[in-house]
């Protein structure tokens, strides 16, 4: 069951990383066309929930959420899922290889997805987007983690509790 389950996200998770990497290496005007389009939609839906008057630093706060965050948030979670099944840890929490392993990967992930823009027509690596990226990353795996940490604890209690 394990196994399969390990499969699984990882082939999510590779087909995530090909997205975004087969993204990054569009040319500049087409990406930031795109980006923009998309950015502004959110950004006029946030605007009008929380009734804020959008300028262009909030349209490129929106995009670099979008953009770079919330997809490396989803990775981190993808990632840190793939480590624990794979690793078969139930305290997860407890050991450095899957933090080295975890680490290593978002940082890996991180930079790839900005030296790929090298290849790409008047794109470049950009550092601020490597730690949005990293951060997300870090985040989505966070996330998971304490939530491990969590039913963990509360498994350890209810197993003290019946003895």
């Amino acid at each position: 069951m394990n196994n399969k389950k390990t499969f699984i996200l990882m082939i999510i998770f590779i087909i995530l990383a090909v997205g975004i990497n087969a993204f990054i290496i569009v040319e500049a005007a087409m990406s930031g066309s795109s980006s923009a389009q998309q950015s502004s939609f959110i950004a006029d839906i946030i605007a009008k929930i929380f009734n804020i008057v959008p300028d262009d630093n909030f349209h490129h706060i929106v995009r670099k959420l979008v953009g770079h965050f919330s997809l490396y948030v989803v990775n981190g979670v993808l990632t840190t899922l793939a480590i624990y099944y794979s690793l078969k840890y139930k305290n997860i929490y407890k050991t450095n290889l899957f933090l080295i392993i975890y680490l290593l990967l978002g940082a890996l992930l991180a930079a790839l997805s900005e030296f790929v823009q090298l290849l790409a027509k008047n794109r470049g690596f950009a550092f601020n987007d490597m730690l949005i990226n990293f951060s997300g990353f870090f985040l989505g795996g966070g996330v998971v983690f304490l939530i491990c940490f969590l039913i963990n604890k509360k498994r350890r209690l209810n197993e003290q509790a019946s003895k």
